[in-house]
């Protein structure tokens, strides 16, 4: 029962993360199916001894957390890049040209 808490809880934590940082880069992408993985796992395994549980659940959690840690600075670098090119993009100033008389 345990098992199936955790997993949903996770599965519903990663489904967040997913629509809220939208992973762009293979490592946030990576990371993120590894969180599902677990979270999959979790939900076929049965109950076994409190220890390898704990051991699970703790694997789990440190998964969500470098989840989290990775989307989030892959957006915060995604939102960098994006102000330092429209801070490098300048207009370029308009030469006025004089006005040449025709005849001379």
């Amino acid at each position: 029962m345990l098992h199936t808490i955790f997993g949903v809880l996770l599965l519903i934590g990663s489904a967040v993360l997913l629509l809220k940082y939208r992973p762009k880069e293979r490592e946030g992408r990576m990371t993120w199916c590894v969180c599902v993985g677990l979270a999959l796992l979790s939900l076929i395994m049965q109950d076994g001894a409190w220890y390898l549980q704990l051991i699970e659940h703790t694997a789990q959690v440190v998964a969500f957390f470098s989840c989290l840690c990775a989307l989030h600075q892959e957006k915060v670098l995604r939102q960098r890049r994006a102000a330092r090119a429209h801070r490098n993009v300048t207009p370029l100033p308009v030469q006025k040209k004089e006005r040449q008389s025709f005849c001379a």
